[in-house]
């Protein structure tokens, strides 16, 4: 472990934020990062900082905040890291060693380093979903006027710029691609412009649009129908007398009722009974009609039973994994590359008959969410094996694609190994998971006229099914 702070401290691996910034590679084998809680400032700045790294040795390490004597105690930033401890000495640097669920964090964070590739990405979808998972954490929003959005993610806010509503959209993405299941906890109203969450709403003239308003309550006699602001029935003892009738108003809904409410603007002295309800922005001043000013819907978000493998593996590889087990998949690039030569095969044989089958999964996405799923994957792969041969090729595409060149096998026939494929895969997912998969497939016979365009052509939008 390594103490970060600008303090000085007699523990002997201590090192100033600054030095900290300059050479943090040097400090990636660390079993956790010690922040000294100096400033609530530089203390986020640092948190932020470390998020912002793009090895997950780095950003995926566990963050302890030190905060002697409860100095600069505060709720947001508690949310921000792992653990809190209000001293540090030999005896506390021991126990934070032996800790569980620091260890269990570590732990995590090596099953995702070891599948880790030189060509995987690092995209800010994917660092989320992988902090979240070494963290085992469901996200829960925090309201707080220390964001412009009127709501955050602490535990998160450090992997975003600061006023960057990019946060929603990943969540929002991640949410969609299953990963995540959101649970809706409120509406927040933002601005169209900059979608701060925090927007002054204003009762105006009609006619200025001052806001300078008096309001009253319009009062209704129902002996006399006498309609008038309150403060004309309004007597100094505190009585309302009907100055129509002269008559006293003694008992609400018996008397007189208030039906509306009327406005007299002291700008311009019209009396009107519907204010223009205006809005302002208070972070960029944007203004401008209330109904322009739209809301955000604010979740809680909780890990699903796809979050792990999607963390450890990243989606694609978590789909291609599971199906694999049993199938021998192609590259789509190796795969076209097997086509051409079969095109060019049958073309030299004239007897031979190979076809494509083109199968796609529409709505796969769908069992994300299911505590089910875990085999699912690696059934469907079993179910795709026993209809092909070991001289039948696959690949697969966007993972809900399959492409699969049938050796010596006729396009009719192909229609047909496609029609029991589709029954076969309906029944798992309606018997396993109970959903109706919605699915299309078509065949293509590779002939003189075949090429690889026109298969893309089929691919791209243009399967129609044969069932």
């Amino acid at each position: 472990m390594v103490l970060i702070t600008d303090e000085q401290n007699n523990y002997a691996n201590t090192i100033s934020f600054n030095e900290f910034k300059k050479g943090i590679l040097k400090y990636q084998n660390e079993n956790m990062f010690i922040v000294l809680n100096s400033s609530i400032y530089h203390t986020l700045n640092l948190i932020s900082y470390i998020k912002k790294q793009e090895l997950p040795i780095l950003f995926l390490k566990p963050i302890v905040l030190y905060t002697p004597n409860s100095i600069n105690e505060d709720l947001y930033l508690q949310k921000t890291i792992d653990l809190t401890i209000a001293t540090f000495n030999d005896d506390v640097a021991k126990n934070l060693n032996n800790d569980k669920n620091l260890a269990t964090i570590n732990s995590r964070v090596q099953k995702i380093i070891q599948k880790k590739t030189k060509d995987d990405e690092e995209n800010i979808e994917t660092k989320i979903l992988r902090f979240l998972y070494t963290r085992a954490k469901n996200l829960e929003p925090y309201a707080s006027t220390n964001t412009v959005f009127g709501y955050s993610y602490p535990i998160i806010d450090g992997f975003f710029h600061d006023k960057d509503p990019f946060i929603f959209s990943v969540l929002k993405t991640l949410e969609h691609e299953k990963v995540l299941l959101g649970k809706f906890v409120e509406y927040n109203n933002k601005c169209p412009k900059c979608e701060a969450g925090f927007i002054n709403y204003k009762e105006t003239c009609p006619d200025c649009h001052s806001s300078d308003l008096e309001s009253d309550e319009l009062v209704h006699h129902f002996e006399c129908a006498n309609m008038a602001p309150k403060h004309e029935y309004l007597q100094p003892n505190g009585e309302l007398i009907c100055k129509k009738c002269n008559k006293k108003l003694k008992q609400i809904a018996q008397d007189y009722d208030i039906p509306s409410m009327i406005y007299l603007c002291h700008s311009c002295l019209k009396e009107f009974q519907e204010p223009y309800i205006y809005a302002q922005c208070y972070q960029c001043q944007y203004s401008d009609d209330a109904n322009y000013f739209t809301s955000r819907e604010i979740k809680s978000y909780e890990l699903t039973s796809l979050t792990q493998d999607a963390a450890i593996l990243g989606m694609d590889k978590m789909f291609f994994q599971k199906f694999s087990q049993n199938l021998d998949v192609l590259t789509y690039d190796l795969f076209k590359k097997f086509l051409t030569i079969e095109h060019s095969r049958t073309i030299r044989y004239t007897k031979s008959d190979t076809s494509i089958a083109i199968y796609n999964l529409n709505n796969l996405t769908n069992i994300y969410t299911s505590t089910d799923v875990k085999d699912i994957f690696e059934q469907l792969g079993e179910i795709i094996f026993s209809h092909l041969r070991t001289s039948d090729v696959i690949s697969i595409l966007n993972k809900r694609t399959f492409l699969m060149m049938l050796v010596e096998t006729p396009y009719s026939h192909t229609n047909i190994v496609l029609s029991r494929l589709d029954k076969s895969i309906k029944e798992l997912f309606k018997e396993s998971l109970n959903i109706d998969i919605d699915s299309d497939y078509k065949a293509i016979e590779i002939n003189e006229e075949f090429s690889i365009e026109l298969l893309e052509q089929h691919i791209n939008g243009n399967i129609v099914s044969e069932k």
